[in-house]
């Protein structure tokens, strides 16, 4: 079967959220280091409004007795710095994003038009200029996503994009059949 077409940013997009939302470093971050972050943000937090302040600047909170206002105001950029935090390392967070905006815009390969020729061996790039065939044996998997297949490749950590509306809706049948024979889904 063969296929034609230009990637977009929000393949790139897509295909980042895919990858990083299962990487071990995104994970780790996610599973330790903000958690960490944030109860030490509570701790301090909890500790300012513990330390005793003037009478005329308390609220009343029932069973914490009174808590000076300047106190619970200090906790607000701690609690904005925890949000940022999480909304830059999250998968297809701000981070993510921007560096996948510039390496779009940057990178010609991504503006290109792109045909492939997919078989049961493997499948080919055609260029202009020469094609380049690549075998099953040379993936180490794939993933697929809403809206595109990833197939990662076995030397390097990065992943052939294949845009979903590239194929019919029967070559996306017979897509999944041969990926599904020749790779493992990861």
């Amino acid at each position: 079967m063969e296929a034609e077409f230009r990637l977009s940013l929000q393949d790139l997009n897509e295909s980042q959220h895919c990858h990083c939302k299962n990487s071990r470093f995104r994970q780790a971050i996610r599973r330790f280091v903000i958690p960490v972050l944030a109860v030490a943000m509570l701790v301090a937090g909890g500790f300012l409004l513990l330390v005793k302040a003037p009478p005329d600047s308390l609220l009343s909170l029932g069973l914490l007795g009174t808590v000076p206002i300047t106190r619970l105001i200090l906790l607000l950029p701690q609690l904005l710095a925890l949000g940022g935090a999480w909304s830059l390392t999250t998968p297809g967070g701000l981070l993510s994003r921007a560096l996948a905006s510039q390496a779009f815009n940057t990178s010609k390969e991504f503006q290109t038009v792109h045909q492939i020729l997919i078989d049961s061996s493997g499948f080919v790039w055609l260029h202009k200029k020469s094609n380049k065939r690549r075998s099953w044996q040379s993936f180490r998997g794939f993933r697929e996503t809403q809206n595109l297949y990833l197939l990662y490749n076995r030397s390097i950590r990065d992943a052939e994009i294949l845009p979903k509306r590239a194929f019919s809706p029967e070559h996306l049948v017979s897509l999944r059949q041969t990926l599904s024979q020749n790779l493992s889904e990861l």
